[in-house]
């Protein structure tokens, strides 16, 4: 167990986090494909709909 955490440790110090333009460029990126993908999504979701309405009745 102290081999784990110790490697553990040394692994935490090889980290290279992201510079905050980076984090944030990439977090507007995902906002906006998830934006883009939840868009089309609900506009096939209405057309399938009102396709089933107007099958069915």
């Amino acid at each position: 167990m102290k081999t784990f955490i110790t490697g553990l440790g040394s692994e935490f110090q090889r980290l290279v986090w992201p510079k905050t333009n980076e984090a944030l460029g990439h977090a507007i990126l995902v906002i906006t494909i998830a934006v883009v993908i939840g868009y089309y999504i609900g506009a096939f979701d209405a057309l399938f709909a009102a396709g089933l309405k107007f099958i069915i009745g």
